[in-house]
């Protein structure tokens, strides 16, 4: 699980991090923190937009940040992946 502290450093501030899909194993690409509103209570949620980083790179996902941190970790793959990214 991915702590609120390092949820603040790495996709708050950070765009292009790389994290890990704990179920699957599947990598995307934290494209930055936005916000989405909660069909139900109809306010305003804090959440991270993401997209694959292969195959279908022209999907983009929305998850709310508690759930994000929940269910995505930290990458610590390969290096030169991660440097294709960054700005």
């Amino acid at each position: 699980m991915i702590s609120g502290d390092t949820l603040r450093c790495a996709f708050g501030l950070m765009k292009n991090y790389i994290v890990e899909y704990k179920e699957t194993g599947d990598l995307y690409l934290v494209l930055g923190e936005t916000k989405f509103k909660h069909p139900e209570s109809r306010q305003w949620i804090p959440a991270i937009l993401y997209k694959p980083l292969y195959g279908d790179m022209g999907l983009t996902y929305v998850r709310e940040i508690s759930d994000f941190t929940e269910k995505f970790k930290t990458w610590s793959g390969d290096v030169a992946v991660r440097k294709i990214y960054n700005e």
